[in-house]
């Protein structure tokens, strides 16, 4: 495992109280057991919503051209690539930037 993996995992956790397992493996790049664990581990438990999914998630494929693009930016910041694209996408949409960034003339 990474360096610093479980410290990400209690970290983001706390971001996303509401998330499950898997959800918390998608964005670090790591097993869902990984994340139970940790947590068990260190005394902190999942949200449980029997079958409710309160923060639907989807998988995002980013290229190895891209993601090896985003690595450095991600150890910068002790995230992983995947973490890192979806806070990304976070501060693009919460910012409304898809159209400036684009730049293709949809915006209307």
């Amino acid at each position: 495992m990474r360096h610093g993996l479980k410290e990400q995992v209690i970290s983001l956790h706390r971001e996303r109280p509401k998330a499950t397992s898997q959800e918390l493996a998608d964005i670090l790049g790591c097993h869902s057991a990984y994340v139970r664990s940790t947590l068990r581990r260190s005394g902190l438990s999942l949200y449980r919503a029997h079958n409710a999914r309160l923060s639907p998630s989807i998988k995002v494929i980013v290229s190895d051209e891209y993601a090896a693009a985003l690595e450095p930016h991600a150890e910068k910041r002790a995230l992983s690539v995947p973490q890192l694209v979806d806070r990304l996408i976070g501060v693009i949409t919460s910012d409304n930037l898809v159209d400036p960034l684009l730049d293709d003339g949809v915006a209307a």
